[in-house]
């Protein structure tokens, strides 16, 4: 694999981690640079694991996650978009306090599962056409990282221009990340 097609696969697998730290990043109201790191740390490490994960599990168990990994990541981000959202609308808009209950390492780590599913079959599918994946391994997570530390800046500079509703927006992306994958497995 060239360090080109595995910067594009890193790329493409690396999206829904952006959109989702953006989204999260509008949450941040304080240790903003602690928050980028943790979620980069987080979101790159899964998006990095997870292709490894599918290559050692290779063609056996493809068609047994394959027929449901969308089903699971659409849930997943639906549930965390719609909670997002519900806060939002009943949220006092001059609360100082940090959105803390949805940044915890437990909703973090649950989100960048969610995210890095499409990772998973990458993996399946690099396992069956070639035996070394460690540079796309390696790109995918380094991309993934640094989109994911840029997105909770964003995110919280958007935030603290807009306001609550951009939390309301995070959570609708959310949702429309979880959307995207159903839609493209399903239509696929």
């Amino acid at each position: 694999m060239s360090l080109l097609t595995a910067l594009a696969v890193g790329l493409g697998l690396a999206a829904d981690a952006f959109a989702a730290s953006l989204s999260r990043g509008c949450l941040v109201r304080e240790r903003v640079a602690m928050y980028a790191l943790l979620m980069a740390c987080l979101f790159g490490g899964f998006q990095a694991l997870m292709p490894w994960i599918g290559w050692q599990a290779g063609a056996p168990a493809q068609a047994l996650i394959e027929a449901w990994d969308h089903w699971v990541a659409f849930g997943i981000l639906f549930a965390i978009g719609a909670k997002t959202i519900h806060e939002g609308l009943t949220g006092d808009e001059d609360d100082d306090t940090p959105k803390s209950r949805q940044l915890t390492l437990a909703a973090l780590v649950v989100t960048a599962i969610a995210t890095s599913i499409d990772a998973l079959a990458a993996g399946f599918g690099f396992a069956l056409v070639t035996g070394d994946l460690w540079l796309m391994i390696i790109v995918t997570g380094v991309v993934t990282f640094a989109l994911s530390w840029v997105g909770v800046h964003v995110g919280c500079r958007i935030s603290s221009l807009v306001g609550q509703r951009m939390e309301m927006l995070g959570g609708a992306v959310l949702i429309l990340i979880g959307a995207s994958i159903l839609y493209q497995h399903l239509s696929a």
